[in-house]
């Protein structure tokens, strides 16, 4: 959130918990996603990954995305997806269907 409490964000996060394969230039990293949107995704995870590094991920349920690391923590990393068409779409309908209000 910004000083004025506005929210920076171009998409909403969701709270979830799916196991995640990230694979960095022939390795596999496993972790656990903590929160996602149509933006990007939070990993968790025991592996420190530097800004700008290019993943490729396979998630839960979800399958297979692109892009690059934005924020490493002491509890993991962030990835900002650089979906292509494809990936996009599939996502959309993910977070649609395990988000929709009954």
């Amino acid at each position: 959130m910004t000083e004025d409490g506005m929210e920076k964000r171009l998409h909403p996060r969701h709270p979830v918990k799916k196991g995640v394969r990230v694979e960095v230039d022939g390795e596999v990293v496993v972790g656990e996603i903590n929160d996602i949107s149509l933006g990007g995704v939070s990993v968790m995870s025991d592996t420190h990954l530097g800004n700008d590094t290019f993943v490729h991920m396979h998630i839960e349920t979800i399958g297979e995305m692109t892009g690059h690391v934005v924020r490493s923590t002491n509890e993991g990393f962030a990835v900002k997806f650089d979906p292509v068409k494809e990936e996009k779409s599939r996502l959309e309908t993910h977070l649609a269907n395990m988000f929709k209000k009954d």
